[in-house]
């Protein structure tokens, strides 16, 4: 499992790091906070026994990482 995270958290570091010329450590560690938000909030979601709305729940996590992530602008 942990290769599985890894895996994908540098994935999204990856283009993190394309995507804002931040040097690959930084890139990376964002990449893995954006996958661990995802993770524990799946699992709340999973918690909630269908009492939250799938979609919802989509949508406020989408909005929470973006405008956060987005405050990293491209190297021009």
């Amino acid at each position: 499992m942990e290769a599985f995270n890894s895996t994908y958290a540098d994935a999204i570091g990856e283009v993190i790091a394309e995507d804002t010329k931040l040097p690959p450590i930084e890139a990376a560690l964002l990449g893995r906070a954006l996958a661990g938000m995802a993770q524990v909030s799946a699992r709340y979601w999973l918690e909630t026994n269908g009492n939250l709305d799938l979609e919802v729940a989509s949508e406020l996590i989408y909005r929470l990482a973006w405008r956060g992530i987005s405050r990293f602008p491209k190297e021009s």
